[in-house]
């Protein structure tokens, strides 16, 4: 038999990783080895082609960062390199330093992967993946764009990530391209296919000063005393964590939105493994006397000296698929550093003893990344994130309100060495440059925002190196009882009832804020307002060293307006689409009452003298009020079609009124929207109420949402006007009158005018017949942050059109 001869086109898959790339066995069957003309596919490793990163910086075998167990390998032609492969194969049992060859006849080469006159093909590869493509004969499914969103996890051990794993997910970044394809010349083509992984890394090493030094000024029994403190880590018992990594990727390594997050379980720092880096250490400047040395300005000198240290790297890396993120948003991922701190026993400056103690420090560290723009950042595939830290200072105590460092970062690609001997690594590289803290001076507050939900008192933990002072106290809280909303402000705590001042407990420094809420309705000037307080915490002898700090208090009771400035259909309000005009017009307000405001009302704490009930008035089925037989009205559809929020053309369809029973007569809903004024109608009937509510939209607040209010609703919002605390909302302002109001089981009269007799308190009737003016509420604590199919329907910009914003819950 003669012997045929073959041209050899070679690819040489060259994988980033320390390891080479090895032989690969493949399926024996998928392409024929028959004789004939033809080119042979060669897929080895040689030394020359290593898993690298960016900047050729190989991965660490001791983590199976090189380990392959499969390869799977997709052929396009050049004038379809954007559709699905024309040849396919799958390499597994991969070992090091092996050829194998696939046999391709040349039919194949000329017909299929290389039609026509091209002269080039092109290749992707993917690596420790489970088998994509099962039948060699369906290769649908397999253009670039669709491989490129396959997902794969991390290796997750109850939520956590194991460590270390056991293989990472590869991928070419792009198509590469072959050499010219010689068809009658015997020839090896070799094609660098380079593997980069998915994931990216992230280390970190920690040096932390030997002791800190903190003055303390401490009150006991009303006596104040100095005590200089000592305090020392324990390093050999630090912990690390990463929290908000990404545990699914897809393989071209973009940022995958809906990525679940993690955080990697509690990780030590190698002791044995210290790695030297440089440092900057700052010490206080002091004279011949031992007195600081003082600037032109008064401030203490520093004396800047960059030092090489000792720094500790955690025990294995932390892993993450490529993730993307705003600044300061909550799912940002960031380190999270503890390190306990023991403080020595020692005296005070008048000579009291005070005891040794440990305690627990934390600190959030921000994830070194690669800016998109000012406002975002990303991991991005296959590098490596370092992080070298200097901790010269005591953390946050409590865990949570982690201390937050900002520093710079020496970022890298996947993998710098810091020792190693042989091309680039000869000798040490100790070009890191570590996140910076001074520790000759600092101050630190666990958080600088903070919300008190009808509470009167707030211990704010702080620690300082210096003693500190407070400063530029300021406050505001709002009128609501004109037809504006008017700021009240003051820069005087006494004249508010507010202390602020810095205290010692037994458990260290702290911010005392004291300020007692009026929650008692029978009084005339019970709270309504949300308090903003704001105070700056700073070193007395340089105020440089401050933290601004903001308290919002909440009271019981809370009142907001909402200005609705108007437009073409008196401020955006429309009813039924604009048709129903048989349910009441928008027109001005009755008799002389105008505020074109929507209020919001929310209460937490009910008045301990009332009978009123907070929860949802509403019905629990749907009910789109098209056959009433008890409200006298049968019809068959009644609501105009118009678009929804969700895009589709319907008419009311998920609609929730309020209870017409009188068991919903005491209950008041948490927090609820009062329509304004440009709501107004003339009187209707009943059952036209119900729908006059129900296709009811202002601004940005759509139909299907709005329901007439309860008698309790009614009653709650009279005695607040009646208080003082809010306009007119029911009823004239002319006195000696009366105005009814429909309600959700029958009408409510209200007292009109500005004298005493008005303040009467209004009068529930279970009838339903006649004609009655109505005013519409909004279930604002149902509404807001409402979500469908993973959309948020809160609200929708003032609109110019009628919308149907029903939801079904």
């Amino acid at each position: 038999m003669r012997m045929k001869k073959f041209n050899l086109f070679v690819i040489a898959a060259a994988l980033f990783g320390a390891v080479l790339l090895p032989a690969c066995s493949v399926k024996d069957d998928i392409y024929s080895a028959d004789e004939g003309e033809g080119v042979v596919l060669t897929f080895y490793s040689d030394e020359s082609f290593l898993t690298k990163a960016k900047s050729g910086k190989a991965g660490e075998d001791a983590y199976n960062e090189n380990v392959l167990n499969s390869v799977e390998y997709f052929l396009y032609s050049e004038e379809n390199k954007d559709g699905d492969a024309v040849l396919h194969g799958y390499l597994t049992s991969v070992s090091q330093n092996t050829a194998y060859s696939v046999p391709m006849t040349n039919d194949i080469v000329n017909y299929t992967l290389c039609p026509g006159n091209a002269k080039n093909f092109y290749v992707y590869a993917i690596a420790n993946y489970d088998r994509i493509v099962a039948d060699e004969n369906d290769l649908s499914g397999t253009s670039v764009a669709e491989l490129e969103l396959l997902t794969k996890d991390l290796e997750l051990d109850g939520g956590n990530v194991a460590t270390p794993q056991s293989q990472f997910l590869m991928a070419t970044p792009e198509l590469v391209q072959s050499p010219a394809v010689k068809r009658r010349n015997t020839t090896v083509a070799a094609v660098t296919v380079n593997l980069k992984r998915v994931a990216a890394k992230i280390t970190i090493a920690v040096r932390v000063v030997e002791s800190v030094e903190i003055v303390n000024e401490v009150t006991i029994s009303g006596v104040t005393d100095t005590r200089t403190e000592i305090w020392r880590p324990r390093t050999h018992e630090m912990s690390v964590y990463l929290v908000n990594g990404r545990s699914t990727g897809q393989i071209s390594g973009d940022p995958l939105s809906t990525s679940d997050m993690f955080t990697y379980p509690s990780m030590e720092f190698d002791q044995s493994s210290g790695e030297s880096h440089t440092y900057d250490e700052y010490s206080l400047i002091v004279d011949s006397e031992g007195e600081p040395v003082l600037d032109g300005n008064g401030d203490k000198q520093y004396q800047l000296t960059t030092k090489t240290g000792t720094f500790y790297p955690s025990e294995h890396p932390f892993y993450t698929y490529p993730s993307s993120w705003e600044y300061g948003e909550e799912d940002e991922p960031y380190i999270k550093l503890v390190i306990p701190w023991d403080r020595d026993p020692g005296y005070s400056d008048s000579g009291t003893y005070y005891g040794a103690t440990s305690k627990l420090y934390y600190y959030r560290i921000y994830c070194p990344a690669d800016a998109i723009d000012a406002y975002r950042a990303q991991f991005v595939r296959n590098c490596w994130y370092k992080v070298i830290l200097n901790v010269g200072i005591l953390g946050s105590e409590t865990d949570g309100g982690e201390m937050i460092i900002d520093g710079q970062y020496y970022v890298v690609d996947w993998q710098e060495r810091e020792k190693g001997t042989g091309g680039d690594y000869e000798g040490e590289n100790d070009t890191d440059k570590e996140a910076e803290i001074k520790g000759a001076r600092y101050l630190f507050v666990n958080d600088t925002d903070y919300i008190l939900y009808n509470l009167d008192d707030l211990m704010i933990p702080y620690v300082t190196s210096d003693v500190c002072e407070i400063v530029d106290f300021s406050g505001l809280k709002y009128d609501f009882s004109g037809s504006t909303k008017q700021p009240v402000n003051t820069t005087d705590k006494a004249a508010w009832n507010v202390t602020l001042d810095l205290v010692t407990t037994s458990t260290g420094a702290h911010i005392r804020f004291n300020h007692p809420l009026n929650n008692d309705t029978s009084t005339s000037n019970y709270d309504v307002s949300p308090y903003i307080f704001t105070f700056t915490v700073r070193h007395k002898d340089d105020p440089s060293y401050s933290k601004t700090i903001t308290i919002t208090q909440r009271p019981a009771i809370m009142i907001d307006m909402d200005n609705n400035e108007g437009g073409t259909h008196y401020g955006y309000t429309y009813v039924n689409g604009g048709t129903g005009t048989t349910y009441g017009t928008n027109g001005t307000s009755s008799g002389n009452n105008t505020n074109f405001n929507m209020f919001v009302i929310e209460t937490t704490v009910l008045p301990s003298d009332s009978n009123y009930l907070l929860g949802d008035p509403r019905l629990t089925s749907i009910d789109n009020l098209n056959s009433w037989p008890t409200r006298n009205s049968a019809v068959s559809t009644w609501s105009a079609d118009a678009t929804s929020v969700q895009g589709n053309t319907r008419s009311l369809s998920y609609y929730y009124p309020v209870n017409d029973d009188a068991s919903a007569d005491n209950i008041l809903a948490p927090k609820y929207r009062v329509a304004s004024s440009h709501g107004a109608t003339s009187t209707l009937s009943y059952q036209y109420a119900f729908r006059r509510c129900a296709s009811y939209q202002e601004k940005g607040y759509p139909a299907g949402r709005w329901r007439l209010p309860t008698v309790a609703e009614v009653s709650y919002i009279t005695k607040l006007n009646a208080d003082g605390m809010i306009v007119r909302l029911f009823g004239s302002t002319t006195n000696g009158e009366t105005t009814d109001y429909w309600c959700n089981s029958g009408y409510i009269t209200v007292y009109d005018g500005t004298n005493a007799a008005s303040k009467q308190a209004p009068v529930p009737h279970s009838g339903t017949s006649g004609q009655k003016y109505v005013r519409c509420v909004y279930d604002e604590w149902y509404w807001d942050g409402i979500e469908y199919n993973g959309n948020d329907y809160t609200t929708v910009t003032p609109l110019t059109t009628f919308k149907w914003g029903d939801i079904a819950r």
